[in-house]
């Protein structure tokens, strides 16, 4: 069995230890009383919708905003197109946002081939009803392949 004294020595607090714990627990329990006291609580009181109205109706509301009469619709000109060549102007009049066209561009620029007009339904940003707009004019021409020796 274990002795008395080395569970009293491992686990046990000296004399100083002992003072100190209540010292700060004291204090701990002081400083909650002095803000549950001093402190005031929620307020419950009824809002009133008025003054959202008021800020709602009055002039300076959404004056940060572009006037709806200086934007100038984008005109959608549907067209024949190769998504391999097509510049951002070309995606863009076709009804694509310009974060669209450089989703489009930054793959190409990257590498990436459109080989066939279901590839362009992997972009990242373009809608199922944007694609089903452009899948007639998606044009995407046969490239040669042409076999090549194997160097060793």
């Amino acid at each position: 069995m274990v002795s008395q004294d080395f569970l009293k020595r491992w686990f046990g607090y000296t004399r100083r230890e002992r003072t100190g714990t209540f010292i700060l627990v004291l204090i701990v329990i002081i400083v909650t009383i002095a803000r549950i006291r001093l402190l005031p609580g929620p307020v419950d009181e009824p809002v009133s919708s008025e003054g959202f109205s008021e800020a709602k109706n009055s002039d300076g509301y959404g004056s940060d905003l572009i006037p709806s009469d200086l934007v100038k619709p984008i005109e959608i000109r549907l067209k024949t197109f190769n998504p391999n060549t097509a510049t951002a102007e070309e995606l863009i009049s076709l009804g694509l946002s310009e974060r669209q066209s450089s989703t489009v561009i930054n793959y190409r620029e990257a590498g990436g081939v459109f080989s066939s007009p279901q590839d362009f339904r992997k972009i990242y940003g373009i809608t199922p009803l944007q694609f089903d707009e452009l899948i007639p004019y998606i044009i995407i021409p046969e490239v040669e392949k042409t076999s090549g020796e194997l160097l060793r």
